[in-house]
C-alpha cells in the first residue's frame, strides 16, 4: 500500500493563526494599522480553503494488493516473455477449426505495426491462448498492457493463459485484478468459476458459474460448467435447466447431450433418455468426422449421415436425417440431391414403391 502524502494544511493553517493573534496585539498596543489583521485574516481563509481541496477534492492515488501483485507479475512476463521478432506463422492450419484461427490471426497481424494497436494486440493474445500457443499469446497480451495498463481484457486472458498452463496462484491474482477492471462481468465470472474448480473448492465454483449465466445467460461454458457442478451434487431440475440452456446455445455440444441423457434416466424418463442418447450418438459421428469443428451446415452433415445410417441398414434412422436435410436443403443443392435420393433408396428398401416413384419423379423435376 502507498502511504498518502500528509497534507501541509495544519501548518500552514497555524501559521496564519500565529499572524492573526500577532496583528490583533500589535493593533491594539502600538496602534500598528488594521490591514495586518486583514492580511491574516485572508491568510485563514486561504489556508481553510487549501485543506479542503487537499482533503476532498484531489482524490489520492491508491494501490490495492491486487494490483500490485498484478504489477509485479506483469514486469516479470516482460522479461520472460519477449515480443516475437517473427510475427507471422503462429497458427497452423491443421484442423478446420485451426484454419479459421490462422484466417483471423492474418487479418488481425496486418492491423499491427510499430505503433501499437492494444486492441487487436489483446485478441491476438486471446486467439494464442485458446489454441495453446501460451508463450505467443503471453507476450502480445504483455504487449498490449504495456501501452494500457487499464486493460481488463488483457489482464484477464493473461489469467486464463497462466489458468491453462497451471499457474494457479498466478492466474488467480490476475483475475482477481481483471475483476477490479471489469466489475460484474460474466467473462470474468465465468473464468474465476474454472479456477476455483481447479483449485477444488467446488461450492465456489458453483456460485460463480452462477454469478455468470445471471450477468448474461448466452454464456455457454458457464451453463456448462454450472450444469455439471449440479448434476454432480444430484440437484437434477436445476442440472438439466442449466444443461438444456447450454444445448440451445450448442445443439451438437457431447458433454450436454450425455449428462442429460444420464439424468432423465436418473428420473426415469426412458424415452427422453433414449432420444438424448440418439442425439449423442448423431454427434459423436460428426464430431469424429470433423463435421461439429468446421461448421458444416446442418443440411449437408444430415444429407452426409442419411447416407452413413442407410449403408448400415439403419432404414429408420436414414430416412429421419434425409428429411431433416430437406426441411433446410436449397433447390438445386448438393444436400437436396442426396436427400431426394436418399429418400428413394429408403422407400425401396422398405418395399413402398409408390413412395419411392413419388420421390423419384420429384429428383427428376428438381
Amino acid at each position: 500500500m502507498i502511504p498518502a502524502q500528509k497534507s501541509s494544511q495544519p501548518s500552514t493553517l497555524r501559521n496564519a493563526v500565529r499572524l492573526l493573534s500577532s496583528g490583533r496585539r500589535l493593533r491594539s498596543g502600538a496602534g500598528v494599522p488594521a490591514r495586518a489583521g486583514i492580511i491574516a485574516l485572508l491568510a485563514v481563509f486561504g489556508a481553510l480553503l487549501a485543506g479542503c481541496g487537499n482533503e476532498s477534492d484531489r482524490p489520492h492515488e491508491h494501490s490495492s494488493p491486487e494490483r500490485a501483485a498484478a504489477a509485479g507479475l506483469l514486469r516479470r512476463y516482460q522479461t520472460e516473455f519477449p515480443y516475437p521478432t517473427e510475427l507471422w506463422g503462429g497458427i497452423g492450419s491443421g484442423t478446420p477449426a485451426r484454419k479459421r484461427w490462422a484466417q483471423r490471426e492474418r487479418e488481425l497481424l496486418s492491423q499491427v505495426g510499430e505503433d501499437v494497436d492494444e486492441i487487436a494486440h489483446t485478441e491476438l493474445g486471446e486467439l494464442y491462448t485458446r489454441v495453446e500457443e501460451h508463450g505467443r499469446g503471453m507476450a502480445f497480451l504483455v504487449r498490449a498492457l504495456e501501452r494500457d495498463a487499464s486493460n481488463g481484457r488483457a489482464w484477464l486472458w493473461l489469467g486464463v493463459n497462466r489458468l491453462s498452463v497451471g499457474r494457479l496462484d498466478e492466474a488467480e491474482r490476475l483475475i482477481d485484478h481483471a475483476d477490479q477492471l471489469l466489475p460484474e462481468n460474466a467473462a470474468v465470472a465465468r473464468f474465476r468459476g474454472d479456477l476455483h474448480f481447479r483449485q477444488g473448492a467446488l461450492s465456489r465454483a458453483e456460485e460463480a458459474f452462477a454469478e455468470s449465466v445471471a450477468l448474461d445467460p448466452n454464456q455457454f461454458d458457464a451453463q456448462l460448467n454450472l450444469g455439471a457442478l449440479l448434476e454432480e451434487r444430484e440437484a437434477w431440475d436445476e442440472a438439466q435447466a442449466h444443461l438444456e440452456r447450454a444445448l440451445e446455445l450448442r445443439p451438437d455440444n457431447l458433454e450436454a447431450l450425455f449428462r442429460l441423457a444420464r439424468i432423465a434416466r436418473n428420473l426415469g424418463r426412458e424415452a427422453q433418455a433414449q432420444s438424448y442418447t440418439h442425439k449423442h450418438a448423431r454427434a459423436t459421428i460428426l464430431d469424429d468426422w470433423g463435421y461439429l469443428a468446421s461448421g458444416v451446415p446442418d443440411d449437408e452433415c444430415s444429407a452426409a449421415l442419411g447416407i452413413y445410417y442407410l449403408e448400415r441398414g439403419r432404414i429408420p434412422d436414414a430416412r429421419d436425417e434425409f428429411e431433416r436435410a430437406l426441411k433446410t436443403a436449397t433447390a438445386g443443392s448438393a444436400p437436396r440431391f442426396n436427400a431426394l435420393l436418399g429418400r428413394v433408396r429408403c422407400a425401396l428398401a422398405l418395399g413402398q414403391v409408390n413412395e419411392a416413384k413419388f420421390a423419384l419423379e420429384q429428383l427428376i423435376a428438381e
